[in-house]
């Protein structure tokens, strides 16, 4: 009898399915961001596109160089809007970390039937609007080449 008991637990156990998989746009980006906010890229990446797992790779490489305390965050979502047209969503979202609260878009997309994030488009400007502020902090004008 020791033996069924056994048997029938070896199939119980293989029987556990993984563990489900966010299935709304709301849901993904919580846990997108819990995993990205504590430097959990590989599991992050399980929710992203090609291209933002990219991104990831490179964040990750660059947070590796830093000492772990400094680069963990806790993001609290104060809302969450989404819409969304066919496979793609667009989700304006109120979040605040150490700072006040300010505006975040995430840009998910459907592929097979889960919703994962996208690379923000916004990485260009980003760098532009530092160069811009770092030429300011200097008073050094654009236009005439002058500080």
């Amino acid at each position: 009898m020791s033996w069924l008991l056994l048997a029938a637990i070896m199939f119980a156990a293989g029987c556990q399915r993984e563990p489900k998989q966010p299935d709304t746009p709301e849901m993904v980006i919580r846990k997108y961001q819990d995993h990205y906010d504590n430097n959990r890229f590989a599991e992050a990446a399980l929710l992203s596109t090609e291209r933002e797992r990219e991104r990831l790779e490179d964040l990750r490489i660059i947070i590796e160089s830093e000492p772990p305390d400094s680069t963990i965050f806790t993001t609290s979502f104060l809302s969450i809007n989404c819409t969304t047209e066919q496979d793609t969503a667009i989700c304006i979202c109120q979040v605040q970390d150490i700072d006040l609260p300010y505006t975040r878009e995430y840009r998910l997309i459907r592929v097979n039937g889960q919703w994962l994030v996208d690379a923000p488009d916004e990485e260009i400007e980003i760098e532009e609007d530092f160069m811009e502020d770092m030429l300011d902090s200097l008073d050094f004008d654009i236009e005439s080449g002058e500080r």
